[in-house]
């Protein structure tokens, strides 16, 4: 009888502890303080050459310019290069077909 009861103590335990839902705020320091444009900048020189089609990139964060940086050509052809006036078109690509 003693066995049992330990047993399913031991389960109730188990189980009740899975029901706690883990902190959210866990932070892991890597001893990195990187900001995000250096994080942005970092990723984009070691992915994206000059020399090949590029990207605009803007990032706003409550109204305010966080980031904001071109890398790459508008046009391969003619080695266009990126600007800030650049026009992109854009489609939608989350529609079914």
């Amino acid at each position: 009888m003693d066995k049992k009861f330990s047993f399913l103590v031991l389960m109730c335990m188990f189980f009740l502890n899975a029901c706690i839902s883990p902190d959210d705020n866990v932070f892991i320091d890597t001893g990195i303080k990187a900001t995000l444009p250096e994080t942005i900048d970092a990723y984009l020189n070691t992915n994206l050459s000059s020399d090949e089609p590029g990207v605009s990139i803007l990032v706003r964060k409550n109204g305010e310019l966080i980031y904001k940086n071109v890398k790459g050509l508008a046009n391969k052809s003619n080695r266009t290069l990126i600007s800030h006036e650049t026009g992109f078109r854009l489609a939608s690509i989350s529609k079914p077909l």
